[in-house]
Protein backbone atom coordinates (compact mmCIF):
# COMPACT_ATOMS: atom_id res chain seq x y z
CA UNK A 1 0.00 0.00 0.00
CA UNK A 2 1.35 3.83 -0.95
CA UNK A 3 0.65 6.65 1.07
CA UNK A 4 -1.66 9.18 0.06
CA UNK A 5 -0.06 11.42 -2.64
CA UNK A 6 3.12 9.53 -2.72
CA UNK A 7 3.40 8.68 -6.32
CA UNK A 8 2.06 11.38 -8.83
CA UNK A 9 1.59 10.81 -12.53
CA UNK A 10 3.71 8.25 -14.26
CA UNK A 11 6.49 8.85 -11.69
CA UNK A 12 8.70 5.71 -10.31
CA UNK A 13 7.69 5.48 -6.40
CA UNK A 14 11.38 5.99 -5.90
CA UNK A 15 11.42 9.05 -7.45
CA UNK A 16 8.10 10.62 -5.48
CA UNK A 17 10.31 9.37 -2.61
CA UNK A 18 13.22 11.17 -3.95
CA UNK A 19 11.20 14.51 -4.63
CA UNK A 20 9.56 14.24 -1.18
CA UNK A 21 12.56 14.33 0.66
CA UNK A 22 13.63 17.03 -1.63
CA UNK A 23 10.88 19.40 -0.18
CA UNK A 24 10.64 17.58 3.08
CA UNK A 25 12.73 17.17 6.20
CA UNK A 26 10.94 14.45 7.74
CA UNK A 27 11.16 11.16 6.11
CA UNK A 28 8.08 9.55 4.28
CA UNK A 29 5.46 7.29 5.76
CA UNK A 30 4.53 4.35 4.00
CA UNK A 31 4.08 0.67 3.62
CA UNK A 32 6.12 -1.75 2.12
CA UNK A 33 6.26 -1.83 -1.45
CA UNK A 34 7.90 -3.30 -4.49
CA UNK A 35 10.26 -1.49 -5.93
CA UNK A 36 10.51 -1.16 -10.03
CA UNK A 37 13.53 -3.22 -10.04
CA UNK A 38 14.99 -6.76 -11.08
CA UNK A 39 17.91 -8.65 -10.18
CA UNK A 40 20.98 -10.20 -11.85
CA UNK A 41 22.89 -12.53 -9.95
CA UNK A 42 26.48 -12.16 -10.88
CA UNK A 43 28.41 -15.32 -8.79
CA UNK A 44 31.67 -17.63 -9.56
CA UNK A 45 35.21 -17.07 -8.18
CA UNK A 46 35.65 -13.98 -9.84
CA UNK A 47 32.63 -12.18 -9.51
CA UNK A 48 34.42 -9.09 -7.66
CA UNK A 49 37.22 -8.56 -9.79
CA UNK A 50 34.65 -8.94 -13.04
CA UNK A 51 32.42 -6.52 -11.88
CA UNK A 52 35.49 -4.14 -10.65
CA UNK A 53 36.03 -3.74 -14.38
CA UNK A 54 32.36 -2.77 -15.14
CA UNK A 55 31.32 -0.69 -12.51
CA UNK A 56 32.21 2.93 -10.49
CA UNK A 57 32.62 2.02 -7.42
CA UNK A 58 34.92 0.39 -5.27
CA UNK A 59 33.65 -3.41 -5.04
CA UNK A 60 36.33 -4.20 -2.06
CA UNK A 61 33.69 -2.31 0.42
CA UNK A 62 31.62 -5.29 -0.04
CA UNK A 63 32.61 -7.66 2.30
CA UNK A 64 29.68 -9.32 4.48
CA UNK A 65 26.81 -10.70 3.93
CA UNK A 66 24.10 -7.84 3.23
CA UNK A 67 26.26 -4.68 2.58
CA UNK A 68 25.89 -2.72 -0.27
CA UNK A 69 26.56 0.26 -2.42
CA UNK A 70 25.69 2.30 -5.41
CA UNK A 71 27.37 2.04 -8.65
CA UNK A 72 26.73 3.03 -12.05
CA UNK A 73 27.92 0.81 -15.25
CA UNK A 74 29.29 2.14 -18.63
CA UNK A 75 29.25 2.21 -21.51
CA UNK A 76 32.74 2.13 -23.77
CA UNK A 77 32.86 6.07 -24.48
CA UNK A 78 31.88 6.22 -20.58
CA UNK A 79 28.59 7.15 -20.53
CA UNK A 80 26.47 5.98 -18.04
CA UNK A 81 24.82 2.94 -19.51
CA UNK A 82 22.75 1.83 -16.17
CA UNK A 83 22.73 2.80 -12.09
CA UNK A 84 22.61 -0.31 -9.79
CA UNK A 85 22.91 -1.20 -6.52
CA UNK A 86 25.23 -3.70 -5.70
CA UNK A 87 24.03 -6.37 -2.89
CA UNK A 88 26.46 -9.35 -1.58
CA UNK A 89 25.13 -12.18 -1.23
CA UNK A 90 27.90 -14.63 0.84
CA UNK A 91 27.23 -18.18 1.94
CA UNK A 92 30.01 -20.69 3.33
CA UNK A 93 30.43 -22.21 -0.33
CA UNK A 94 30.41 -18.98 -2.42
CA UNK A 95 29.73 -15.17 -2.66
CA UNK A 96 27.63 -13.87 -5.19
CA UNK A 97 26.37 -10.27 -5.91
CA UNK A 98 22.97 -9.35 -6.46
CA UNK A 99 22.86 -6.58 -9.03
CA UNK A 100 19.35 -4.22 -8.38
CA UNK A 101 18.20 -2.79 -12.10
CA UNK A 102 15.41 -1.12 -12.89
CA UNK A 103 12.97 -3.53 -14.86
CA UNK A 104 13.18 -1.77 -18.13
CA UNK A 105 17.04 -2.27 -18.91
CA UNK A 106 17.18 -5.84 -17.79
CA UNK A 107 17.50 -7.83 -20.87
CA UNK A 108 20.05 -5.04 -22.04
CA UNK A 109 22.05 -5.25 -18.89
CA UNK A 110 22.46 -9.01 -19.29
CA UNK A 111 23.23 -8.89 -22.55
CA UNK A 112 26.18 -6.34 -21.66
CA UNK A 113 27.39 -8.10 -18.72
CA UNK A 114 27.23 -11.60 -20.95
CA UNK A 115 29.08 -9.76 -23.97
CA UNK A 116 32.31 -8.50 -21.26
CA UNK A 117 32.41 -11.65 -19.97
CA UNK A 118 34.94 -13.89 -22.55
CA UNK A 119 36.61 -16.04 -20.15
CA UNK A 120 36.13 -15.10 -16.62
CA UNK A 121 34.51 -17.80 -14.58
CA UNK A 122 31.32 -16.22 -13.58
CA UNK A 123 27.43 -16.92 -13.58
CA UNK A 124 25.46 -14.39 -15.03
CA UNK A 125 21.49 -15.23 -14.37
CA UNK A 126 17.99 -13.45 -13.17
CA UNK A 127 16.82 -15.03 -10.30
CA UNK A 128 13.15 -14.81 -9.20
CA UNK A 129 13.69 -11.96 -6.22
CA UNK A 130 11.48 -9.04 -5.38
CA UNK A 131 12.93 -6.00 -4.24
CA UNK A 132 10.82 -4.30 -1.42
CA UNK A 133 11.32 -0.75 -0.26
CA UNK A 134 10.74 0.16 3.45
CA UNK A 135 11.10 3.75 4.37
CA UNK A 136 10.45 3.00 8.09
CA UNK A 137 13.23 1.53 10.31
CA UNK A 138 13.73 -2.30 10.33
CA UNK A 139 13.81 -4.89 12.35
CA UNK A 140 16.65 -7.18 11.74
CA UNK A 141 14.90 -10.00 13.32
CA UNK A 142 11.64 -9.92 12.62
CA UNK A 143 13.21 -10.24 9.32
CA UNK A 144 15.46 -13.14 9.89
CA UNK A 145 12.46 -15.46 10.61
CA UNK A 146 11.19 -14.87 7.54
CA UNK A 147 12.43 -17.92 5.35
CA UNK A 148 12.25 -15.87 1.96
CA UNK A 149 14.53 -13.57 2.88
CA UNK A 150 17.95 -12.86 1.03
CA UNK A 151 19.14 -9.53 1.61
CA UNK A 152 18.20 -6.72 3.77
CA UNK A 153 20.12 -3.55 4.04
CA UNK A 154 19.59 0.56 4.68
CA UNK A 155 19.59 2.39 1.11
CA UNK A 156 23.35 3.18 0.40
CA UNK A 157 22.50 6.67 -1.52
CA UNK A 158 20.56 7.80 1.74
CA UNK A 159 19.27 6.51 5.16
CA UNK A 160 16.13 8.46 4.68
CA UNK A 161 14.98 6.11 1.41
CA UNK A 162 14.63 3.42 4.19
CA UNK A 163 15.52 -0.13 3.38
CA UNK A 164 16.38 -2.21 0.30
CA UNK A 165 14.30 -5.96 1.26
CA UNK A 166 15.52 -8.44 -1.47
CA UNK A 167 12.70 -11.49 -1.11
CA UNK A 168 12.77 -14.68 -3.08
CA UNK A 169 9.59 -15.22 -5.07
CA UNK A 170 10.22 -18.96 -5.03
CA UNK A 171 7.53 -21.35 -2.52
CA UNK A 172 9.22 -23.51 -0.25
CA UNK A 173 7.01 -26.90 -0.42
CA UNK A 174 7.00 -29.59 2.01
CA UNK A 175 6.47 -32.88 1.87
CA UNK A 176 3.68 -35.00 3.63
Amino acid sequence: MLARGAISGRLSPLMSVRNHLAYSSQPVKMARYVAPTKIVEVGGPESIKFLQGLCTNQLNQLKTHGDCLPAAFLTPKGRIFVDAILHLQSTQSNQSVLIEVDQSCLSEFKRYLMMYKLKAQVTVKTPKYSVYVETDKIDPAELAQDTKLVVAATDPRSPNLGSRIILSDETIETGF
